[in-house]
């Protein structure tokens, strides 16, 4: 019994720490772990933050984040950027299948004019 008393406080009071891993000159989170398997680069800065990742609970993924004074600061400008680029593929990618409809209408009725038949080619 002494000993699982003795056991569970050990247990409560070590804590592992975490990791935050930032740009020095951006202070944008390149990556916030439990280990340190990450491969430095220079301009960056490893921060050990004592407790566990559910002791920071952050709304999105942590690369989304600055890092400055010892706290996380939401990258509103990098989530807007990522967000009109998704927009403006998303577009592209319907006018790309517009164009694509019309080469393949126009196609079709140029080699009907030709005089070619078509059994199994379905216009759209």
């Amino acid at each position: 019994m002494r000993f699982f008393i003795i056991f569970m406080l050990m247990c409560s009071v070590a804590q592992a720490d975490v990791y935050v891993t930032y740009d020095n000159k951006t202070n944008e989170v390149i990556d916030f772990a439990p280990d340190l398997d990450l491969v430095m680069q220079k301009g960056w800065t490893r921060e050990a933050l004592k407790g566990d990742l559910i002791d920071y609970p952050l709304s999105h993924h942590a690369t989304y984040y600055k890092y400055k004074d010892g706290r996380f600061i939401m990258n509103v400008k990098k989530m807007s950027d990522e967000a009109i680029a998704e927009e403006a593929a998303k577009a592209l990618i319907e006018e790309e299948a517009l164009i694509q409809k019309r080469i393949r209408k126009l196609a079709i009725q140029e080699l009907k004019n030709e005089g070619v038949t078509f059994k199994h080619v379905k216009e759209d």
